[in-house]
C-alpha cells in the first residue's frame, strides 16, 4: 500500500466516521495502525470519549476502499471470564496440555 493512500484513508476517517457511541470524530491520536497489507490494513480505535472501541478493516478491491467495521462496547474477555477460567484451572488435576486435547477430540466427535 502506498504511504499516500495511508494518508488519504485517515483523513477520510477523521473526516467521515464518527464514533458511534458518542457520534464524535476521530484524531489522529485515536486511531492505531494495527497491520498493513498490500491489500488493505487493520486499525483500532478507542473513542477517548465514550471508550467505544471500534476495529475497522480496510480493504481495496478492484480499486475501491471496503470497509469494514466491527463495533464493541465491552472488552472482549471479562474480568468474570478471567475468574471463570482461574477457578476451573484450579479444579483441574493434571497437565494443562490435557484440556487442549480434551476440547480438540470433542469437537472431532461431533
Amino acid at each position: 500500500m502506498l504511504y499516500a493512500h495511508l494518508l488519504h484513508i485517515m483523513r477520510h476517517i477523521k473526516k467521515f466516521v464518527q464514533c458511534p457511541g458518542c457520534q464524535q470524530h476521530f484524531t489522529n491520536r485515536d486511531i492505531d495502525l494495527v497491520e498493513l497489507h498490500d491489500d488493505g490494513m487493520l486499525m483500532y480505535v478507542d473513542c477517548p470519549r465514550c471508550h467505544t472501541e471500534i476495529e475497522m478493516e480496510i480493504g481495496i478491491q478492484d480499486g475501491n476502499l471496503v470497509p469494514i467495521i466491527n463495533v464493541s462496547r465491552e472488552p472482549v474477555i471479562t474480568k468474570e471470564d478471567v475468574e471463570n477460567v482461574a477457578a476451573q484451572l484450579d479444579k483441574h488435576k493434571g497437565a494443562l496440555k490435557s484440556l487442549f486435547t480434551k476440547a480438540k477430540e470433542r469437537k472431532k466427535k461431533k
